[in-house]
């Protein structure tokens, strides 16, 4: 049986991660939809930190959400045309593959070695191939390696050096955060246990 500290301490974890999910969702929106470069086939900007920064404390579960509900949000919000769940799906995957790598890198001594693998997945595999092919698909018009090369040229050239380089700064940025935030749950406990 869970005690019921235990029980309240992991309801306030949950509220917390689905707060800071909430306002990242809502950076992510604005930073993608708002403060990038946004063509029918390229897309470049900076959503990737809040979807990461969720990742880094709190896992693939809630950065996958954040993520799709991202998508799913601005697609609403701002249309660049019909809605098409395949890309909600695939910014679902990549927000899971950055809690699954960027959560063990927050905690782990070699962030690197953990960076990488999302970063080239998220990358080359879900948005250069499938994400590729599913715009290929939904406007028919254009062939699938005439947009794998463009996208390759330009968005992945500029995207995989710039998460390269701002993934670790983001989990150096994290490390005191948490601390502040564990020490915080620490000193509600400590002052609601004495009378």
């Amino acid at each position: 049986m869970i005690s019921k500290a235990k029980a309240r301490r992991k309801a306030a974890y949950h509220l917390r991660a689905m707060t800071v999910t909430a306002v990242m969702t809502a950076l992510a929106v604005v930073l993608e939809r708002f403060l990038a470069v946004n063509t029918q086939v390229i897309k470049i900007g900076f959503n990737f930190i809040p979807i990461a920064f969720v990742a880094i404390l709190y896992g693939p579960f809630y950065a996958a959400v954040a993520a799709a509900l991202a998508d799913l949000i601005g697609a609403h919000i701002v249309q660049t045309g019909a809605f098409f769940p395949g890309f909600t799906l695939t910014a679902a995957v990549c927000g899971l593959l950055f809690g699954l790598f960027l959560w063990r890198a927050f905690r782990r001594n070699h962030p690197f070695l953990w960076i990488l693998p999302p970063v080239l997945l998220n990358n080359l595999v879900v948005g250069l191939l499938v994400n590729t092919l599913l715009i290929s698909l939904y406007f028919s018009s254009k062939g699938f390696w005439t947009l794998f090369w463009v996208r390759l040229s330009t968005q992945y050239a500029i995207l995989i050096p710039v998460q390269l380089i701002l993934l670790p700064v983001l989990i150096r940025v994290c490390r005191p955060l948490y601390g502040r935030v564990e020490q915080t749950i620490s000193d509600q406990k400590d002052t609601k246990g004495t009378p």
